[in-house]
């Protein structure tokens, strides 16, 4: 038989996972935040504010998603659609 999972802790570690992915994004959007300033791309930074905002808000965004997958499999197969890098 398979083993039993607890799927709350699996969603829990699933969206750590989403977390830590997200966090280099977070560091790599800092460094082209400051560049763009540094250019005067104020169209850049205004999108790269709406970028972060995103990147931000993803693990309340999709937390409904995880907590719909019923199994581990769905769990592990499902893949957040991260907002696009405008820099």
């Amino acid at each position: 038989a398979a083993p039993l999972v607890a799927m709350p802790l699996a969603r829990t570690q699933r969206m750590n996972e989403v977390r830590a992915e997200r966090a280099p994004k977070m560091t790599k959007s800092d460094v082209d935040f400051l560049r763009a300033q540094e250019a005067g791309n104020t169209t850049l930074q205004a999108n790269l504010k709406d970028y972060r905002q995103k990147l931000r808000d993803l693990p309340a965004t999709v937390q409904p998603n995880v907590d719909a997958q019923t199994t581990p499999e769905a769990l592990a197969a499902w893949e957040p659609t991260w907002p696009v890098d405008p820099a």
